[in-house]
């Protein structure tokens, strides 16, 4: 019996979806070298007490919260020739030389400027540049395969292989490079950059080979059509609910799932007519939105 082919809109291109997992292999390179190896960078070589390097990523992730909300209203408002989202992939540029110049920090340089120097790299990376990259991520995914559900389903789950074999790479090497050459400063330099020369490499594929289609609605007016979908909700109380709660899993808005699936579970608990339109939705909507963006890390 022959096999059924997927629709062609429906085909996941294998050089597109490589070009897009490149970035998150970057991604993923960069927080398993920093998250795992920037605290004995920091305490053994440098001589930072652990206080202070736990300081130093405490105060950087207080930072990155209210970052994580102004990436949110400017990637809401950019307008560029290469899209909506797209620009801020070089992001992924961004935390490669922040990496970088995290661990080329040289040993004979006083406690305080290396406190200032590690802070003020390890905020821009994860507070500035991952943030803009990670904010925008998934505008850029719905725009970049058309909002499809059948292909963004197939980025994400093959993707998810792709990208743990390219953890698993870092994971493997890093260690057993350190232990030859992490003995100076001109050894960890070498060492960081045997990684983030190619990884700097892979971060730069998705923006050149992944374009945004510019046809696809805005961010607000996608949530707007789902706004207006819940009218329905008064007649048919749980089965509207579900219903736009997959609308907006197609959407990327987890968050927005999340408040649906919860209304739906107790909306047969209210009585008819309560609600005569979705403008109290709105607040919850945005406050979500918030938290979405927030956490999208």
């Amino acid at each position: 019996m022959a096999k059924t082919r997927a629709p062609k809109a429906d085909r996941l291109p294998l050089g597109k979806f490589l070009a897009w997992k490149s970035s998150d292999i970057t991604s993923a390179g960069v927080f398993l070298i920093v998250t795992t190896y920037m605290s004995i960078f920091c305490t053994d070589y440098l001589g930072m007490s652990p206080l202070v390097v736990g300081n130093i990523v405490l105060i950087s992730n207080v930072i990155d919260f209210f970052t994580d909300l102004i990436a949110a209203f400017v990637i809401d408002n950019t307008k560029t020739k290469w899209g909506k989202a797209r620009p801020y992939e070089l992001g992924a540029i961004g935390m490669t030389l922040c990496t970088t110049l995290i661990f080329v920090t040289p040993s004979g340089w006083n406690d305080t400027l290396k406190i200032v120097w590690v802070f003020c790299m390890y905020t821009f990376l994860f507070g500035v540049f991952n943030t803009a990259r990670t904010s925008a991520n998934m505008p850029y995914l719905i725009r970049a395969f058309d909002n499809n559900r059948t292909l963004i389903g197939k980025v994400s789950s093959y993707g998810g292989f792709v990208t743990t074999m390219g953890s698993m790479v870092v994971s493997l090497t890093f260690p057993k490079m350190m232990e030859k050459l992490a003995n100076s400063d001109g050894g960890w330099t070498t060492l960081i950059l045997i990684y983030m020369i190619p990884l700097t490499v892979l971060g730069l594929l998705r923006f050149i080979f992944v374009k945004e289609n510019p046809n696809e609605p805005e961010f607000h007016q996608a949530v707007k059509e789902v706004l207006e979908s819940l009218r329905p909700m008064v007649e048919t109380h749980e089965q509207a609910c579900i219903i736009n709660s997959h609308r907006c899993q197609r959407l990327g808005l987890s968050s927005f799932t999340s408040i649906l699936q919860k209304v739906s579970s107790n909306w047969a608990k209210m009585s008819h007519g309560v609600m005569k339109d979705t403008k109290p939705f709105t607040i919850g909507f945005s406050g979500a939105r918030k938290a979405h963006l927030a956490n999208i890390r």
